[in-house]
């Protein structure tokens, strides 16, 4: 058992605080889930800002957004949006076995 699932026992969940593409294309987020690490995930603009301004996993899906003629705002809304579901997505399960407490 893990330090994770120990904490779990207590009561209490741990739940990662950033999303990054990077993270869900690796297999990270996949993994740290079926290992029972994290519990759930948690974002906020600033993250989201690190992540898409940080490498270039953004890169290609931006330049397609920007040559089909989107706006800043449209392209920011709809990469988070895809990260999101692709988290939320491998937290299902967890959602599901926790009767919507985690996940």
């Amino acid at each position: 058992m893990n330090k994770s699932q120990k904490i779990y026992q207590n009561g209490q969940s741990l739940w990662f605080d950033n999303i990054d593409r990077t993270l869900i294309k690796n297999g990270w987020f996949a993994e740290k889930i079926d290992d029972q690490i994290i519990f759930g995930v948690t974002s906020n603009p600033s993250i989201f800002q690190k992540a898409i301004t940080s490498g270039n996993a953004y890169s290609q899906d931006i330049q397609t957004m920007a040559w089909s003629g989107l706006d800043h705002p449209k392209i920011l809304e709809r990469l988070v949006i895809k990260d999101i579901q692709a988290v939320s997505d491998l937290l299902m399960p967890v959602y599901e076995e926790t009767e919507k407490r985690d996940g």
